[in-house]
């Protein structure tokens, strides 16, 4: 069987959402058991307009590798999140990258990062997506699997959200008297 055509690229910073990039989604109503996460560009970022310019013509040349034309109600691997119920996601392309294995993690510096330590959902990432086409369901298009993660900048508080703050000396208690709190 010839191996489907397919197209590598890393993503423009972005945010990340509904991120399953520790564990597999699993357990939940409409899990999948795959490493996933929903990245976000900013319809009116520069990069984010470079991004889709340069990547169109590409997926559609992967459409047509694939299926001989573009099909009628072909998919890109992009979402309008306009067309979304979800405030957070209005102005946005959306960009869902899955994969069935782990994928890596590195920093900006691309040192590895542990898992335990890797991206949430709120943080800002590049993924390095290989989008390939698809037909199921009646439905083609071109979709991205997930390949590695970079960390950009951490925004998700989640955890020790009081970390980078010295503890603060707490005053001693015996030498307060009534007069302190203006009673």
């Amino acid at each position: 069987m010839a191996k489907r055509p397919q197209v590598i690229t890393v993503t423009p910073p972005v945010v990340i959402a509904y991120a399953w990039l520790r564990k597999p989604d699993e357990g939940q109503e409409f899990s999948d058991g795959k490493y996933k996460t929903t990245a976000l560009l900013p319809k009116d970022d520069p990069e984010t307009i470079e991004f889709i310019k340069t990547m169109t013509p590409q997926v559609e040349e992967l459409a047509i590798k694939e299926f001989g034309e573009i099909p009628k109600g072909f998919k890109y691997p992009w979402k309008d999140g306009d067309l979304t119920e979800k405030d957070d996601f209005k102005n946005h392309w959306m960009i869902v990258a899955k994969s069935k294995f782990l994928p890596g993690f590195v920093d900006k510096q691309k040192k590895g990062i542990a898992v335990d330590d890797a991206p949430m959902s709120g943080d800002l990432v590049r993924l390095a997506v290989s989008f390939g086409p698809y037909s199921a369901g009646g439905a083609k298009g071109v979709s991205g699997q997930l390949r590695n993660v970079m960390l950009v900048e951490r925004r998700n508080m989640s955890g020790d959200a009081f970390a980078e703050i010295e503890a603060v000396a707490s005053a001693d208690v015996s030498e307060e008297t009534e007069d302190d709190y203006d009673i």
